[in-house]
């Protein structure tokens, strides 16, 4: 198992191009040091030397692969991460070396216990990554520290098992290289790699994770449900990776354990904060459709609209509109921001002739919803979403602003101050 050697502390890409520079300079003169490291590190080292080839891309490459990275331009990416960020992806690289390589298939148990004992080993040396990635699944610092066993249980939260004890039905599954580089070049926005893997291995693209989560590739492209150190980061170029996936035959509507079960890309897309943060997230939402993702959910119950509303993403409300979600009831109405047929359920009063079933619960396995307080859970959620023209026309109906909506249990004024609505808490205030 080989050891990704750390970067040097604040480090910058001049500083980097620097190293490459000299590492160039001294395989021209036949440094032996230098030689040696780019037969090591680079992936045609011998052929390179044996020639007398030398560019500073590859002497780039060299350096990059020397800290663990598979490319000088991944390592130009991780420089621009923000902190959490970058933390998470230090301790996906570093778990990138617990795999066995290619065509020698470890074990989920092998892999785990690996993960262990490095993630244990930098939480004992104080590594900030080891902290970032255990605060993920709630084992943060507390009075007394954190003992091996908490790390234990962590390690397997964070591959979506329940505890430890779960992983042991488990620990003889094969861990697939092939597939962790699929996911690799996923999370890295690599599309190209991404249909090379599956062109060489067709088989990959239905696929599942071998770990609690079980997803599939698709299920990586939305950064949500699978393991906190693959949640770094979603690309910029995530849609043109998604068509990769769906051109050679992923399920659009494959369900995954994770969160209890039944977790679908779609709605995995529209409750994650990586690709609503990358302004990606409506794009990702409408190729999935398009690819043939339900836009109403596996059991026509509108989950995928519930979840993008309760989540507060309006640009994935839109997506799922225009993709052909069904608008059947007051609070889809107000999240979408149509005023025409918000004041027709306005004039039909509480009650009227009974919701549809997208109005009686919050998909078909989440919280009931009273019929006669459809008014306020669509002020408090149009209050989440900023729909500033619903809030008021909504309010014309005067809603008791003390009803709490039945997922966070928040006001309308509570939901715009969590998404950050000033002028929509405001205007509530003032009611």
């Amino acid at each position: 198992m080989s050891v990704v050697r750390p970067l040097p502390d604040r480090p910058n890409l001049t500083q980097l191009r620097k190293q490459a520079k000299s590492l160039l300079a001294a395989w021209r003169a036949g440094d032996e040091q230098a030689v040696a490291q780019v037969r090591q590190l680079h992936p045609r080292g011998a052929a390179l030397t044996a020639a007398g080839r030398h560019s500073l891309a590859d002497a780039q490459l060299v350096v990059a692969r020397g800290y663990g990275f598979a490319s000088w331009a991944r390592l130009a990416q991780h420089l621009r991460l923000a902190p959490r960020a970058r933390a998470l992806y230090s301790i996906d690289r570093i778990f990138q070396t617990t795999l066995d390589p290619a065509g020698e298939p470890g074990t989920v148990g092998q892999v785990l216990d690996r993960r262990l004992e490095l993630v244990w080993q930098a939480h004992l040396d104080g590594h900030p990554a080891a902290a970032e990635l255990l605060r993920t699944v709630g084992a943060g610092p507390h009075e007394g520290g954190l003992a091996y066993e908490d790390v234990r249980e962590a390690i397997a939260r964070v591959h979506g098992f329940a505890g430890w004890s779960a992983v042991a039905g488990h620990r003889d599954r094969p861990v697939s290289a092939r597939f962790e580089a699929a996911v690799d070049a996923i999370v890295a926005g690599e599309p190209d790699t991404v249909a090379a893997l599956l062109a060489a291995d067709p088989l990959l693209v239905r696929a599942r994770s071998p770990f609690g989560h079980r997803a599939t590739l698709v299920h990586y492209v939305a950064a949500n449900g699978v393991e906190p150190s693959r949640q770094w980061q979603s690309p910029r170029t995530a849609v043109p990776v998604l068509r990769v996936l769906l051109r050679h035959g992923a399920d659009p509507d494959a369900v995954g354990d994770a969160y209890g079960g039944g977790l679908t890309p779609l709605c995995a897309l529209v409750s994650s904060a990586h690709p609503a943060q990358a302004g990606v997230q409506a794009d990702l939402v409408e190729a999935l459709c398009r690819g043939g993702a339900n836009p109403n959910g596996l059991d026509e119950d509108g989950i995928p609209l519930w979840t993008a509303i309760t989540y507060g993403y309006p640009a994935a409300v839109d997506a799922l509109a225009r993709a052909g979600a069904r608008v059947d009831n007051l609070v889809f109405a107000a999240a979408i921001g149509d005023p025409a047929r918000v004041a027709g359920y306005l004039r039909a009063g509480r009650g009227g002739d009974g919701p549809p079933r997208s109005g009686q619960r919050i998909g078909a396995r989440g919280p009931r919803l009273d019929p006669d307080r459809l008014i306020e859970y669509a002020l408090a959620y149009s209050a989440g979403l900023g729909r500033q023209a619903m809030v008021e026309l909504l309010l014309t109906a005067s809603p008791d602003l003390s009803v709490t909506e039945p997922l966070w249990h928040s006001t309308a004024a509570g939901l715009a101050r969590y998404h950050h609505r000033d002028q929509i808490l405001a205007l509530l205030e003032a009611a």
